[in-house]
């Protein structure tokens, strides 16, 4: 469909629903234009497996369930569920993330630094990660140990914003 892509030994496609589902393993990616990815020149792929997927054009979402593995430019995250938003501004031969949110068991891998929460929020054109839940926890090999009740982090660059909340605060 246009730049995305969706693998599986298994799709159901409704048309008139407007509704893509697959039960099997499956991988799909998405081109993520230059515009939205400001600070950088070219298109970068976000590129997500999972066990199940469900993709409805109304509301422009997709569900993926079962060990979901998301990649986007240097950043690999896992969780139990992801739902993937896509904006409106992608044409309709293809479609452009705007923000994923993950749940449950959730791993946020980079080069040097890896973290660790029950909830995250990315969203796409800023970059950001927002971790919640366990609590969160990022460990990076040059700046050490982080937990609080809200972690912010971008993987673009090297900032970390800590909330430790009214009993442990920041």
């Amino acid at each position: 469909h246009g730049t995305d892509v969706v693998e599986s030994a298994a799709i159901d496609i409704y048309r008139a629903q407007g509704r893509v589902r697959s039960g099997s393993r499956v991988l799909t990616s998405f081109l993520q234009p230059g515009s939205a990815l400001p600070d950088m020149k070219k298109s970068a792929p976000v590129t997500i497996r999972a066990d199940k997927l469900e993709f409805l054009e109304d509301g422009r979402q997709a569900t993926y369930q079962g060990n979901v593995q998301m990649e986007t430019e240097n950043t690999t995250m896992t969780s139990d569920h992801l739902d993937v938003f896509f904006s409106n501004e992608g044409t309709p031969e293809s479609s452009v993330v705007e923000r994923a949110v993950g749940d449950g068991h959730v791993v946020v891998v980079q080069p040097g630094r890896r973290a660790t929460g029950e909830h995250s929020a990315y969203f796409a054109d800023t970059g950001k990660i927002l971790m919640t839940g366990g609590p969160p926890t990022l460990f990076d090999q040059e700046k050490g140990f982080t937990t609080g009740q809200k972690l912010t982090f971008f993987i673009r660059d090297d900032r970390i914003f800590l909330d430790g909340g009214e009993e442990s605060p920041t």
